[in-house]
């Protein structure tokens, strides 16, 4: 699988540019060295967030208060809506990680994939993901809220998210 490399630019870069493209435009003068069109900044990557995320089973009736220890620990790109961007994904799908810790369990790590049906936890590698694959709902990732989990034999999970820290 070929990933493409993309510019990254962090905050400050992104500031830094901002900044002299504002004064070489404001600048009272009528020679200016830069042309606007010379800096090529992707503004979609400036709203990316990669976040790392912890979702926590919810109540269910096995576990009427939850439980901690089932969990997710998450790393994905979050847009302004708080939904995983499939573009940043795609740019880095390596980062876009998952890690599954269960109980009586060995841990669990794996790559969150785009299926044909929505946005996966896979486990297997190569591009054969049948039989362990979990899928998420569709729905903004944010602190406190749920999100089901489907797994591999369709029974639905839920889970609250519990951690949600910016890793850039």
């Amino acid at each position: 699988m070929g990933f493409t490399a993309t510019p990254y630019y962090d905050d400050s870069t992104l500031v830094l540019l901002k900044k002299k493209l504002i004064s070489l435009v404001c600048r009272p003068s009528r020679s200016v060295p830069m042309r606007i069109s010379d800096i090529s900044v992707d503004y979609h990557d400036s709203f990316i967030t990669w976040k790392s995320i912890r979702l926590e089973l919810a109540r269910t009736e096995e576990f009427p208060e939850g439980s901690a220890s089932r969990a997710y620990l998450l790393r994905l790109p979050l847009d302004q809506n708080d939904l995983i961007d499939e573009q940043a994904l795609g740019s880095a799908p390596a980062m876009a990680t998952v890690q599954r810790h269960w109980p009586n369990q060995p841990d669990v790590s794996g790559y969150v994939i785009r299926t044909s049906i929505g946005w996966a936890l896979a486990y297997e590698s190569g591009d054969s993901h049948s039989g362990n694959v979990f899928h998420l709902d569709p729905h903004p990732i944010r602190m406190g809220e749920q999100i089901t989990v489907t797994e591999p034999d369709g029974r639905k999970l839920p889970f609250r998210v519990s951690s949600l820290k910016q890793l850039n």
